[in-house]
This record gives structure tokens, C-alpha cells and sequence, in this order.
């Protein structure tokens, strides 16, 4: 939003103070195939975008490659993706974190999914679906 004052100067209102503070994920660690546990945290401001960062357990030492995903809340409850953090490549020890953004947004309600790629059980996929706290830009 702009503010138009008596000399026609337009300055932008901080956004951030429009934003809800987002946060990770509120049952804490989601237990994931393969013993993989993650916690995504959600973070940022209006005016910048929101943030990732999700947090790893992979106590197996599995090969995965974490993963996260910026979703809308649409006012039925349903989900769209409207950003993609990417991938960190491969870890397999250790306890890493997914760090990425920011992801330009509009009004409007938003999460971040976490997942990885891994075989598990020779089967390859994309494991998880941990969502973190909504982050609300008003």
C-alpha cells in the first residue's frame, strides 16, 4: 500500500508489521519413512517474502534430499503451491538445516512443506509433508 502526501511523493508502508510471525511447526518433529524426521519453520515479512527453514533428523544415515515448498491456504482449506524453495542436495549424516528464501507473496495465508527425495525399502520417491506454523500477510 502507498501513501500519496501534498508534494505527490509516493512511499511504500512497511509490510512487515502486516505479517503474522509465522513459525515451525506446532506438534514439534514430524516422524517420515526411513526414520527421517523433519521440522519446518516458516518466517519473513510482506514485504520481502517468506523464508524456510526446516530442521533434519536422519539417525538411519540414509541418503535423502531434503526439500521444501511454499503453499497457499485457499479459503476452502486446500492448498497451492505457489513457490519452490528447491532441494540441498544430498545428506546422508548429521543433523542439517534447510535454509532458503525469501519467496515473493501477496496477501493471503501460507505454509511451508518439507520432504525429501530418498529410496526407502527400494522404493524411490519423495517422502514427508511436514507443514510449519501459517505465516498470515495481511
Amino acid at each position: 500500500m502507498a501513501t500519496v502526501l501534498a508534494g505527490g511523493l509516493a512511499t511504500a508502508e512497511s509490510a512487515s508489521a502486516n505479517t503474522s510471525p509465522g513459525g515451525c511447526r506446532t506438534t514439534g518433529w514430524a516422524s517420515e519413512p526411513g526414520g527421517v524426521q523433519l521440522w519446518p519453520c516458516s518466517s519473513g515479512d510482506g514485504s520481502v517474502g517468506i523464508n524456510a527453514t526446516v530442521h533434519i533428523r536422519n539417525p538411519n544415515a540414509i541418503d535423502i534430499f531434503p526439500c521444501a515448498q511454499l503453499l497457499q491456504v485457499n479459503s476452502n482449506g486446500t492448498t497451492t503451491q505457489v513457490g519452490d524453495f528447491g532441494c540441498i542436495g544430498a545428506w546422508t549424516n548429521g543433523a542439517p538445516d534447510l535454509r532458503k528464501g525469501p519467496i515473493g507473496v501477496h496477501q493471503g495465508t501460507y505454509v511451508v512443506v518439507s520432504g525429501f527425495w530418498a529410496t526407502i525399502d527400494g522404493h524411490y520417491g519423495y517422502y514427508g509433508g511436514a507443514q510449519s506454523a501459517t505465516i498470515k500477510v495481511f
